[in-house]
């Protein structure tokens, strides 16, 4: 496994073109979520802001995560002439629209799944709630704040003693639940990629290679969750300094891109070698 982790830095060094098109669809993004936060939408605007943001996430994805299993292709090889390096360069490029004529549909039903997910676990939790400690009903929206700490321990320090005890249950709640089922989904995205089957077969199969290897998988997991916080963590610590700030963000760029390179070389690995 150590040895994969190393591995996994150096292809990661070798595939820094996918920062372009992610940074790019997060500048959009956030463009588009600024002018819409703005703006006083009825229900219907919300429904389809809503609807325009799941389907250009989809084909952000099924056209980035195509892309990269391209790129990690090539990360191994070593082009002694250039027209070859070309035309793995040009392959590359190409293979970022193709990705959505391949995979828009199943990271589409990707998407809707997992919101699905959410909002069942939503309702959960909040009867658990309601039954255990208190009546009080968190809103959907609330599932944003376990994204952001600063958000977070604001919400916290706003609600009354009997309140924070009922957010407190609310957060463990949903935080174990979006464990287990991050924990197993963690090859999801792979097994579509690499298989091309569609999106509950996909599911089922991934699960199913997830209890194969489970010490391993589980290894890869839990050293994926400690990146996650330690790229989070140092990002806060940073806000205060742009200069900082900015170097975090690149850096939690990386450590992303390293985490889709980490998954692609072990189901590689693990499964196809």
């Amino acid at each position: 496994m150590f040895k994969l982790f190393i591995d996994s830095f150096k292809k990661t060094n070798r595939s820094i073109i996918l920062t372009i098109p992610l940074i790019a669809f997060i500048l959009i993004a956030e463009i588009y979520y600024s002018g819409t936060k703005s703006l006083e939408l009825n229900l219907g605007q919300t429904l389809l802001s809503i609807a325009t943001i799941i389907i250009v996430l989809s084909a952000f994805m099924a056209c980035w995560f195509y892309m990269a299993k391209k790129v990690l292709k090539y990360s191994d090889k070593i082009f002694v002439f250039e027209e070859d390096r070309g035309s793995a360069f040009r392959e590359v490029l190409l293979s970022f629209p193709k990705g959505f004529g391949k995979f828009f549909l199943p990271f589409l039903g990707f998407i809707l799944i997992y919101i699905l997910f959410f909002y069942l676990l939503h309702i959960s939790a909040n009867f658990f709630i309601s039954r255990n400690v208190g009546g009080i009903n968190f809103g959907l929206f609330n599932i944003g704040l376990l994204l952001n700490p600063l958000e977070l321990h604001s919400k916290l320090l706003n609600l009354s003693s009997g309140g924070d005890i009922a957010f407190s249950y609310w957060i463990c709640s949903m935080g174990i639940g979006i464990s287990i089922a991050s924990f197993l989904t963690i090859l999801w995205i792979p097994e579509i990629i690499y298989t091309k089957k569609d999106i509950l077969t996909s599911l089922f199969n991934s699960i199913k290679k997830i209890i194969i290897t489970l010490p391993k998988t589980f290894i890869l997991y839990f050293s994926i969750q400690l990146i996650i916080i330690f790229s989070s963590i140092l990002t806060v610590i940073c806000m205060d300094n742009i200069y900082l700030y900015f170097l975090a963000i690149l850096f939690y760029y990386y450590l992303f891109i390293y985490i889709i390179v980490l998954l692609y070389t072990y189901y590689e690995e693990t499964f196809l070698k």
